[in-house]
Order: structure tokens, then C-alpha cells, then sequence
């Protein structure tokens, strides 16, 4: 491979164009795309370096590389193969955002953390492997990835529920679900009532927003929060269990439920909130 090394800038220059590379971080892809191979001795690939590559189609990733940065492969729309070695243990926000072409992924063993919108709109993507090594997914990191959706409209992932795509009225969590992700059921309008199982113990940020037909919820005892805006503008909601177990509520998790009325047991959390925010209560 032909290199152009600048020792007092400490840039390098591969094929003399093609990469951007400092400290071992590469900065900037300036190719023609295709099939590139990053060089070897790239340490982390950083931000924006192949932002909108409108031609590149495979990459293969060197060994020694520990991180992917953020909106590192942002809009590669014919994107469709890339190998990330073992070595890698972060996966930056929007890292792969937009990537419509990209069929499938395995993340290697390692990984521990995947950013905030990492895949989303990757909606060719119908294999991912996880390996049990990660311990984060951010928001909406699988978002809109909608072959990735099973048979009964579900997106679950290491126990998050990233999103429905069903047409169901009435539906049932799966068992094993352990957080509902932020805007999973965002704006279903036709959602009518919703079965939260058992291991649960989270509800994320508009979760919920604006499922207008939703009229009541009963909240398991293993959830602990319901967060930002979960259940904002469900203007037919009118009644939801809230166990002794919640102990964090957003002040805005039931915004614009005006009709509501909180079940919950005396001196509970949820009675204080709804005090507080002068929402109803039923006391049990």
C-alpha cells in the first residue's frame, strides 16, 4: 500500500489520499469507496471518518481497533458488509445511523457498550449477532430497523424492547422483556390496552407518547421507573396500577393525561407523585 508520511504533522495519508490518520485514530476516509480495508495499526476510528460515503460498500475493520466513534459510518447507504474484529468495545452514537443497505452484523465478543441510535434505520439489517459482553444500549439504537421485527411486530433485544411495528389492538409484552425502550409504542393510535409482564423494571422516555386509544394500565411489581414523558398525551388513559415498587417517576411521565386517576397503596411513592402533581388517586 502506498503511504505518504508527514512525521512533523504526525498525519498519514494512505494510497496518498484515502485516509486521514493521527495518533493512530483515523480521522478521515477521502476515497473512492468500494471495498476498503482499513490499515493496519488503527487504533479507534473516529468521528464523522466516512460521514455519508455515499460508495462505499464493505469495509473491513483491523485488528487493534478498540472504538468506533460517533457517526463514524453515518449515511452509508450502500453500505452492505462490515467486519468488526474482536478488540472493539464500543459501538459510538449513530455509529452506523442510516446504513439502509447493511444486511446483517455480528458484534464480537468484547463489545460492552453500543451507542444511542447506533443502527437506527439500518432497515435491511435482518441478522444481528449480541454477544452477552454488552452491558448498554442506548436510545433508539435499533430503531426503525424493521426486518429485525418478529412475527408478532416486536423488536427485543438483550431484554429491551426497542420497538412494535404490529397491528394488534390489545397486546401482550413477551415474557423476558426487562425494559420498555424510549418510543417503542410511540404514537400507536390504535393501541387500546397493554399487558406489562412480570421482570420489567423499567419504562423509557415516551415510551408510550400519545397513544390516544390507550384507557388502562397495570404497572407489575418488578418496575422501579417510569421516565420522561412515558405516557404523555394519552389523552384516553383514565386509569393505571402503579405498585409500591416505582420510586422514580418523572414529573412529566403522564403530562396531558388530564382524566387520569392513579391506583396505587397508601404511602407509596406513586401517591406522593400524584399529590404532588395533583393527579387523582385510588388508593388501595
Amino acid at each position: 500500500m502506498l503511504a505518504f508520511i508527514n512525521s512533523r504533522e504526525g498525519v498519514i495519508n494512505m494510497n496518498e489520499q484515502d485516509f486521514v490518520i493521527k495518533n493512530k485514530k483515523l480521522l478521515k476516509y477521502m476515497g473512492n469507496g468500494g471495498n476498503v480495508v482499513i490499515p493496519d495499526g488503527v487504533k479507534s476510528i473516529g468521528k464523522e471518518a466516512f460521514w455519508e460515503c455515499s460508495t462505499l460498500t464493505s469495509v473491513t475493520i483491523p485488528h487493534g481497533v478498540t472504538s468506533i466513534g460517533n457517526f463514524a459510518f453515518y449515511g452509508c447507504k450502500a453500505l452492505t458488509s462490515i467486519t468488526i474484529p474482536d478488540g472493539v468495545i464500543s459501538i459510538g452514537n449513530s455509529a452506523f445511523h442510516e446504513c439502509t443497505a447493511l444486511t446483517s452484523i455480528t458484534i464480537p465478543d468484547g463489545v460492552t457498550s453500543i451507542g444511542n441510535s447506533a443502527f437506527c434505520g439500518c432497515e435491511s439489517l435482518t441478522s444481528i449477532k449480541m454477544p452477552d459482553s454488552v452491558s448498554s444500549i442506548g436510545s433508539y439504537a435499533f430503531m426503525r430497523c424493521i426486518g429485525l421485527i418478529d412475527e408478532h411486530g416486536f423488536l427485543i433485544f438483550a431484554g429491551m424492547l426497542f420497538d412494535y411495528r404490529g397491528k394488534e389492538s390489545q397486546v401482550t409484552i413477551p415474557d423476558g422483556v426487562t425494559s420498555i425502550g424510549e418510543a417503542a409504542f410511540f404514537e400507536n393510535y390504535s393501541l387500546t390496552s397493554i399487558t406489562i409482564p412480570e421482570g420489567v423494571t423499567s419504562i423509557g422516555n415516551c415510551a408510550f407518547f400519545s397513544c390516544q386509544s390507550l384507557t388502562n394500565v397495570t404497572i407489575p411489581g418488578s418496575v422501579t421507573s417510569i421516565d420522561n414523558s412515558a405516557f404523555c398525551s394519552c389523552s384516553a388513559l383514565t386509569s393505571i396500577t402503579i405498585p409500591a415498587s416505582v420510586t422514580n417517576i418523572h414529573k412529566n411521565a403522564f403530562k396531558y393525561c388530564k382524566n387520569l386517576v392513579i391506583t396505587t397503596p397508601a404511602g407509596s411513592y406513586a401517591e406522593e407523585y400524584a399529590k404532588k402533581n395533583k393527579i387523582k388517586t385510588n388508593l388501595m
